[in-house]
Protein backbone atom coordinates (compact mmCIF):
# COMPACT_ATOMS: atom_id res chain seq x y z
CA UNK A 1 0.00 0.00 0.00
CA UNK A 2 1.24 3.54 -0.74
CA UNK A 3 0.96 6.27 1.18
CA UNK A 4 0.91 9.63 -0.37
CA UNK A 5 3.54 11.65 1.67
CA UNK A 6 3.58 15.56 0.24
CA UNK A 7 2.88 17.00 -2.82
CA UNK A 8 4.65 20.39 -3.00
CA UNK A 9 3.78 22.60 -6.08
CA UNK A 10 6.05 25.78 -6.46
CA UNK A 11 5.30 27.98 -8.83
CA UNK A 12 8.36 30.03 -10.52
CA UNK A 13 7.98 32.74 -13.39
CA UNK A 14 10.30 34.93 -13.58
CA UNK A 15 10.60 37.67 -15.79
CA UNK A 16 13.91 38.11 -17.28
CA UNK A 17 14.55 40.02 -20.71
CA UNK A 18 16.56 38.27 -22.80
CA UNK A 19 18.54 40.45 -25.30
CA UNK A 20 15.46 42.67 -24.47
CA UNK A 21 13.05 40.22 -26.30
CA UNK A 22 12.54 37.25 -24.57
CA UNK A 23 11.13 36.27 -21.10
CA UNK A 24 11.29 32.42 -19.57
CA UNK A 25 8.18 31.59 -17.59
CA UNK A 26 8.41 28.03 -16.30
CA UNK A 27 7.31 26.39 -13.19
CA UNK A 28 8.96 23.66 -11.23
CA UNK A 29 6.56 21.02 -9.67
CA UNK A 30 7.75 18.40 -7.12
CA UNK A 31 6.03 15.41 -5.66
CA UNK A 32 6.98 12.67 -3.33
CA UNK A 33 5.57 9.30 -2.14
CA UNK A 34 6.34 7.14 0.96
CA UNK A 35 5.99 3.44 0.67
CA UNK A 36 5.71 2.32 4.22
CA UNK A 37 5.73 -1.34 3.26
CA UNK A 38 9.05 -1.23 1.74
CA UNK A 39 10.78 2.23 2.71
CA UNK A 40 10.59 3.80 -0.38
CA UNK A 41 11.10 7.40 -1.00
CA UNK A 42 10.01 8.31 -4.82
CA UNK A 43 10.84 11.88 -5.31
CA UNK A 44 9.40 13.15 -8.95
CA UNK A 45 10.41 16.77 -10.34
CA UNK A 46 8.74 18.01 -13.57
CA UNK A 47 9.17 21.57 -14.99
CA UNK A 48 6.40 23.28 -17.81
CA UNK A 49 6.53 26.43 -19.46
CA UNK A 50 8.15 28.00 -22.54
CA UNK A 51 10.06 31.29 -23.06
CA UNK A 52 7.83 34.00 -25.01
CA UNK A 53 9.26 36.65 -26.93
CA UNK A 54 10.39 37.29 -30.33
CA UNK A 55 13.82 36.79 -32.53
CA UNK A 56 13.64 40.46 -32.99
CA UNK A 57 15.75 42.95 -30.96
CA UNK A 58 15.35 47.07 -30.72
CA UNK A 59 18.31 49.08 -31.40
CA UNK A 60 19.40 52.95 -32.14
CA UNK A 61 19.89 53.30 -35.54
CA UNK A 62 21.12 56.12 -37.25
CA UNK A 63 21.35 57.65 -40.48
CA UNK A 64 23.27 60.63 -42.33
CA UNK A 65 21.61 63.72 -43.54
CA UNK A 66 23.54 66.48 -45.64
CA UNK A 67 23.26 68.70 -43.56
CA UNK A 68 23.49 69.86 -39.87
CA UNK A 69 23.34 67.32 -37.74
CA UNK A 70 24.59 65.47 -40.49
CA UNK A 71 22.30 62.56 -38.87
CA UNK A 72 19.09 61.17 -36.94
CA UNK A 73 18.57 58.12 -34.98
CA UNK A 74 16.07 55.80 -34.18
CA UNK A 75 14.74 53.12 -32.90
CA UNK A 76 14.59 49.57 -35.70
CA UNK A 77 14.03 46.50 -35.18
CA UNK A 78 17.07 43.90 -35.96
CA UNK A 79 17.07 39.98 -35.90
CA UNK A 80 19.15 38.45 -32.82
CA UNK A 81 21.81 36.38 -34.30
CA UNK A 82 21.56 32.89 -34.16
CA UNK A 83 17.74 32.93 -32.15
CA UNK A 84 16.07 31.13 -35.38
CA UNK A 85 17.41 27.94 -35.16
CA UNK A 86 18.23 28.23 -31.00
CA UNK A 87 17.00 25.81 -29.21
CA UNK A 88 16.26 25.35 -25.00
CA UNK A 89 17.32 22.23 -23.35
CA UNK A 90 15.66 21.04 -19.96
CA UNK A 91 18.08 19.83 -17.14
CA UNK A 92 16.67 18.25 -14.09
CA UNK A 93 18.63 17.65 -10.80
CA UNK A 94 16.82 15.17 -8.45
CA UNK A 95 18.88 13.19 -6.08
CA UNK A 96 17.86 11.03 -2.82
CA UNK A 97 21.42 11.05 -0.64
CA UNK A 98 23.59 8.84 -3.51
CA UNK A 99 20.91 7.57 -5.61
CA UNK A 100 19.90 10.04 -8.59
CA UNK A 101 21.63 13.25 -9.72
CA UNK A 102 21.51 15.28 -13.09
CA UNK A 103 19.25 14.05 -16.13
CA UNK A 104 19.11 16.48 -19.32
CA UNK A 105 15.79 16.29 -21.90
CA UNK A 106 15.34 16.87 -25.29
CA UNK A 107 15.51 20.39 -26.80
CA UNK A 108 12.88 22.05 -28.08
CA UNK A 109 12.51 25.08 -30.42
CA UNK A 110 13.36 28.56 -28.86
CA UNK A 111 9.73 29.50 -28.25
CA UNK A 112 8.59 26.00 -27.72
CA UNK A 113 7.05 24.03 -24.46
CA UNK A 114 8.68 22.36 -22.38
CA UNK A 115 7.13 19.50 -20.37
CA UNK A 116 9.63 17.29 -18.53
CA UNK A 117 9.56 15.13 -15.47
CA UNK A 118 12.29 13.02 -13.88
CA UNK A 119 11.75 10.02 -10.93
CA UNK A 120 13.91 8.55 -8.43
CA UNK A 121 13.04 5.97 -5.85
CA UNK A 122 15.67 5.26 -2.84
CA UNK A 123 15.40 2.76 -0.04
CA UNK A 124 15.04 4.84 3.27
CA UNK A 125 14.97 4.54 6.85
CA UNK A 126 12.56 6.60 8.92
CA UNK A 127 14.03 8.02 12.03
CA UNK A 128 17.92 9.04 10.16
CA UNK A 129 18.95 11.52 8.54
CA UNK A 130 18.44 11.66 4.52
CA UNK A 131 18.94 14.71 2.40
CA UNK A 132 18.49 15.08 -1.22
CA UNK A 133 18.20 17.89 -3.64
CA UNK A 134 15.78 18.46 -6.75
CA UNK A 135 16.04 21.70 -9.39
CA UNK A 136 15.69 22.38 -12.59
CA UNK A 137 17.51 24.61 -15.34
CA UNK A 138 16.97 26.00 -19.20
CA UNK A 139 19.34 26.19 -21.44
CA UNK A 140 19.59 27.69 -24.80
CA UNK A 141 22.13 26.58 -27.40
CA UNK A 142 22.96 30.34 -27.93
CA UNK A 143 23.56 31.96 -25.04
CA UNK A 144 23.73 28.82 -22.12
CA UNK A 145 22.10 28.73 -19.13
CA UNK A 146 19.29 31.51 -18.40
CA UNK A 147 16.48 30.43 -15.66
CA UNK A 148 17.23 27.96 -12.83
CA UNK A 149 15.94 26.91 -9.50
CA UNK A 150 15.93 24.39 -7.01
CA UNK A 151 16.00 23.81 -3.03
CA UNK A 152 16.87 21.03 -0.49
CA UNK A 153 14.70 18.21 1.23
CA UNK A 154 15.52 15.49 3.16
CA UNK A 155 13.70 13.27 6.37
CA UNK A 156 13.63 14.43 10.16
CA UNK A 157 12.71 12.87 13.64
CA UNK A 158 11.33 15.04 16.28
CA UNK A 159 10.73 12.82 19.78
CA UNK A 160 7.44 15.40 21.20
CA UNK A 161 5.90 15.36 25.13
CA UNK A 162 2.11 15.43 25.41
CA UNK A 163 1.17 18.68 27.36
CA UNK A 164 -2.26 16.91 28.51
CA UNK A 165 -4.64 19.10 26.45
CA UNK A 166 -6.75 17.33 23.82
CA UNK A 167 -9.30 17.45 20.83
CA UNK A 168 -11.87 14.49 20.29
CA UNK A 169 -13.63 13.85 16.94
CA UNK A 170 -16.54 11.61 16.03
CA UNK A 171 -14.60 9.17 14.18
CA UNK A 172 -12.93 8.17 17.68
CA UNK A 173 -9.51 9.99 16.79
CA UNK A 174 -7.69 12.27 19.28
CA UNK A 175 -5.74 15.65 18.20
CA UNK A 176 -2.69 15.46 20.74
CA UNK A 177 -0.85 18.76 21.72
CA UNK A 178 2.29 18.36 22.00
CA UNK A 179 5.92 20.12 22.54
CA UNK A 180 9.44 19.08 21.90
CA UNK A 181 11.40 16.69 23.87
CA UNK A 182 14.94 16.76 22.22
CA UNK A 183 18.15 16.92 23.79
CA UNK A 184 19.28 20.66 24.13
CA UNK A 185 21.88 19.94 21.36
CA UNK A 186 19.41 18.85 18.83
CA UNK A 187 16.97 22.11 20.17
CA UNK A 188 14.82 23.36 18.35
CA UNK A 189 14.53 20.45 15.72
CA UNK A 190 13.98 21.10 12.26
CA UNK A 191 10.70 20.09 12.39
CA UNK A 192 8.58 20.83 15.73
CA UNK A 193 4.72 20.07 15.78
CA UNK A 194 2.40 21.25 17.79
CA UNK A 195 -0.19 18.35 17.48
CA UNK A 196 -0.24 14.54 16.90
CA UNK A 197 -3.05 12.56 15.56
CA UNK A 198 -4.04 9.77 17.16
CA UNK A 199 -6.16 7.01 15.16
CA UNK A 200 -7.76 4.34 17.49
CA UNK A 201 -6.81 1.12 16.79
CA UNK A 202 -10.35 -0.66 16.63
CA UNK A 203 -12.62 0.58 14.81
CA UNK A 204 -15.14 2.38 16.67
CA UNK A 205 -13.53 2.86 19.69
CA UNK A 206 -12.06 5.91 20.95
CA UNK A 207 -8.22 7.03 20.73
CA UNK A 208 -5.94 8.12 23.27
CA UNK A 209 -3.36 10.35 23.70
CA UNK A 210 0.08 9.38 24.88
CA UNK A 211 2.43 10.46 27.08
CA UNK A 212 5.39 10.87 24.61
CA UNK A 213 5.46 10.24 20.85
CA UNK A 214 8.22 10.02 17.74
CA UNK A 215 7.23 11.53 14.64
CA UNK A 216 8.73 11.15 10.68
CA UNK A 217 8.92 14.05 8.55
CA UNK A 218 9.45 15.37 5.32
CA UNK A 219 10.99 18.72 5.13
CA UNK A 220 11.99 20.71 2.10
CA UNK A 221 13.59 24.27 1.76
CA UNK A 222 12.17 26.00 -1.58
CA UNK A 223 13.44 29.84 -2.68
CA UNK A 224 12.78 31.90 0.85
CA UNK A 225 15.01 29.91 3.27
CA UNK A 226 11.54 28.96 4.69
CA UNK A 227 11.69 25.16 6.11
CA UNK A 228 7.99 23.15 5.52
CA UNK A 229 7.41 20.46 7.22
CA UNK A 230 4.87 17.44 6.22
CA UNK A 231 3.92 13.96 8.22
CA UNK A 232 5.91 10.99 6.79
CA UNK A 233 2.56 9.20 7.92
CA UNK A 234 -0.31 10.69 7.04
CA UNK A 235 -3.29 10.46 9.73
CA UNK A 236 -1.69 8.97 12.35
CA UNK A 237 1.52 10.83 12.42
CA UNK A 238 2.77 9.66 16.07
CA UNK A 239 3.74 6.55 17.60
CA UNK A 240 3.06 6.87 21.02
CA UNK A 241 6.12 5.96 23.68
CA UNK A 242 5.89 5.96 27.67
CA UNK A 243 9.97 6.17 27.12
CA UNK A 244 10.26 9.88 29.24
CA UNK A 245 14.17 10.47 28.06
CA UNK A 246 15.08 12.94 25.86
CA UNK A 247 15.64 12.56 22.44
CA UNK A 248 18.24 13.58 18.99
CA UNK A 249 15.94 15.02 17.04
CA UNK A 250 16.96 16.36 13.51
CA UNK A 251 17.89 19.69 13.72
Amino acid sequence: MKVLMAFVFVAVILSVPLVAQMTPQYTLYQSFVFDSQTNTLTSTVTIQGTTVGSCTMTVTCCQSLPGWPYYTCGTCQEPIPGCTNATHTPKITNRIGAVGGDTTGSPVPAFGYINYSVSVAASVTPGTVVQGDVGACVSCSVIGSFWCNGWQFGLAFTKSKWNGVSSSFPDGSKECQVTDWCTPETSPPKCSPSTVIQIPIVPGAQATCRAYYDTDWFWETPPGGLTLCFPLFPGDNGTGTDDPSLKSCTK
